[in-house]
């Protein structure tokens, strides 16, 4: 696994002009929360709704 920070993916050559970034709308999911099978996968799609749709999962966050 690469730990990466948000900082780095800022500044990514090219980034800069993608939505996210420049929102300052990026977020990191830990991996092994999504690329393992249930119930971590389940898990990381709460969090993954959750920092896309915050009015949407809120009943979902701890």
């Amino acid at each position: 696994m690469n730990n990466i920070s948000i900082e780095q993916i800022k500044q990514e050559p090219g980034f800069k002009i993608i939505k996210a970034v420049k929102n300052n709308q990026v977020y990191l999911i830990e991996e092994n929360i999504i690329s393992r099978p249930v119930p971590g996968l389940y898990k990381g799609f709460l969090m993954i709704g959750s920092a896309l749709y915050p009015d949407v999962f809120k009943q979902f966050q701890e």
